[in-house]
């Protein structure tokens, strides 16, 4: 019996990274396709169709070759594809948290070669829901969960979207008015033995060193040890936080009375007074808070150089 062609599924979002992903989508089959694998393509022309496709994947594959950013990732592992599959991404989005965390390639003749070695890696997930009187459905999510001003800038920035991607420009707008503009603290963590710690201008329950795909944070943070990392930032006021980004942008982030950390495997977040505020998914809208992370320990493999 002649040997089966391994068969690989490319999921793209075409206009990640303003149009990038549809440029570099043909490079990437022909790449794929001149190491011997069969390769099909699924382009999406809205909100949640790559996680409908995966949801109803029948037949076994090699790989399945993400082209898009880290919500277009998020959307694949929303379709819980489980440890056997393993995920190769060819990073095209704006901030590409993942593909900075994990040294990803972002070439299509880097990613095909990365695929054909075969090195993988099995990560952690998580699962988020808010905690409102009318209740919320789990949200899974890979890469981490914020409350406080990333939230807001979140939030604002998508409430504006109109369309199309969102480039980098997009938020500095956003973020200059809500850095300068709203009122600083108020994000709590609730731990399963009854502490509160806080408040926090920012808090981050994380599976990546890697912030925002510039910032570096504390805490040894890895995607594969079952945790996910709470950071908390203390600031008063702007130069508080810029003082966060300029540590963090310069890998210089440290545990100390105005950044905490603590390793979970599940944690509730509050806002003061209980009053609701957003909190982000992934670098995506997921809901108000209060509301509560579960880790679910090993459950994404990952192609890696």
């Amino acid at each position: 019996m002649a040997p089966t062609t391994p068969r690989i599924l490319i999921v793209a979002n075409p206009n990640s990274g303003g149009g990038k992903a549809r440029r570099l989508l043909p490079l990437t089959r022909d790449a794929l396709a001149a190491r011997g694998y069969s390769v099909q393509v699924f382009e999406s022309t809205g909100p949640d169709q790559i996680r409908q496709r995966v949801a109803v994947l029948e037949d076994r594959l090699a790989a399945l070759v993400i082209l898009g950013g880290d919500g277009t990732v998020r959307e694949v592992v929303q379709a819980e594809p489980g440890p056997d599959l393993p995920l190769a991404v060819l990073p095209t989005g704006s901030a590409n948290v993942l593909a900075t965390d994990l040294g990803l390639p972002r070439q299509p003749e880097a990613l095909a070669e990365m695929v054909a070695a075969g090195k993988t890696l099995v990560v952690d997930s998580a699962r988020a829901r808010g905690l409102d009187p009318e209740g919320q459905e789990w949200q899974t999510f890979l890469l981490m969960a914020g409350a406080g001003l990333d939230a807001r800038i979140v939030d604002a920035v998508h409430r504006k979207r109109a369309g199309g991607t969102l480039g980098k420009l997009r938020y500095v707008g956003p973020t200059l008015r809500i850095v300068f503009g709203q009122k600083y603290g108020g994000q709590w963590l609730v731990f399963d033995d009854g502490r509160r710690e806080g408040p926090f201008a920012q808090l981050i329950v994380t599976n990546v060193g890697s912030y925002g795909g510039i910032w570096r944070l504390p805490g040894g943070i890895r995607i594969d040890d079952g945790y996910f990392d709470c950071i908390g930032l203390r600031a008063r006021g702007p130069l508080g936080w810029f003082r966060h980004a300029i540590l963090g942008t310069l890998n210089r982030l440290r545990v100390d009375k105005k950044v905490f950390h603590e390793a979970v495997g599940h944690v509730r977040v509050e806002s003061e007074g209980g009053e609701p505020s957003p909190f982000q998914l992934d670098g995506d809208p997921g809901g108000r808070t209060p509301f509560e992370v579960e880790v679910l320990p090993g459950t994404i493999r990952l192609v890696v150089p």
